[in-house]
């Protein structure tokens, strides 16, 4: 259950919490579906989809029942990914939780396109040698 000093905590704790309540309550191990059932929820309570996975709707009533709203969960649980570079600042305070997360999704960005273009450069690589 919900720890009593819950709203206490620092939020990349209360992600390591709720993604373990997730875990344990569900058995969902991969960290990509539990954020991806937390989105598909978000967009659920904002009108954006009509209808959840049976899955989606027991974790949906699961929050409610522990008065957890599904978009700081999905923050708190987006946190655990972070580079270490952008943890220590965020635990610094020197961003706040919208910036950290912006500038995660750039990092995170900046990451797929070196790999895509990495593997571009390895077909090619590949291709001349041929």
């Amino acid at each position: 259950m919900i720890p009593i000093d819950f709203k206490k905590l620092h939020p990349i704790e209360k992600g390591k919490i709720v993604k373990k309540l997730i875990d344990e309550q569900f058995n969902i191990r991969s960290f990509d579906k539990i954020l991806s059932s937390l989105s598909r929820i978000n967009c659920y309570r904002y009108g954006k989809i009509k209808k959840l996975t049976q899955e989606e709707s027991l974790i949906y009533e699961f929050l409610n029942k522990n008065k957890l709203n599904s978009r700081p969960c999905y923050d708190w649980i987006l946190l655990l990914q972070l580079p270490s570079e952008l943890v220590s600042k965020y635990k610094n305070k020197e961003l706040d939780i919208r910036e950290v997360l912006k500038e995660f999704t750039e990092w995170r960005t900046e990451q797929h396109n070196l790999t895509f273009s990495s593997l571009i450069n390895d077909v090619r690589n590949a291709v001349r040698e041929l």
